[in-house]
């Protein structure tokens, strides 16, 4: 079977593996809110995959634990990290939401 060619294994159709022609992009979201002390190894472990372009998205929801500043000096240190800090508190199903629409990859 050639690549780009759909079969049916298990009920499920899949694409045949080949060469790919970009490297795909991945968007990590990561909702925060006062979670500063997991903040830098969520970061670290989204940027260190393998074989994708990653850009992470950090959603902080007003956080008190100074969780926001932490994810501006992230995104200082890395162009690839997109901070998104909430004026107030809105609840984590907005902010998953949030995340998630400004995700960019594939």
């Amino acid at each position: 079977m050639s690549a780009g060619v759909l079969s049916r294994g298990s009920g499920a159709l899949r694409l045949a593996a080949g060469q790919l022609r970009r490297r795909p992009s991945v968007s990590v979201v990561i909702p925060c809110y006062n979670y500063a002390r997991y903040l830098p190894d969520a970061v670290a472990s989204a940027l260190g995959q393998a074989d994708v372009d990653v850009d992470v998205v950090i959603v902080d929801d007003a956080s008190t634990d100074g969780s926001g500043q932490l994810a501006l000096d992230l995104a200082s240190a890395d162009a690839r990290i997109r901070p998104v800090l909430h004026p107030e508190n809105m609840g984590h199903i907005a902010t998953y939401n949030d995340g998630l629409s400004r995700a960019t990859g594939d």
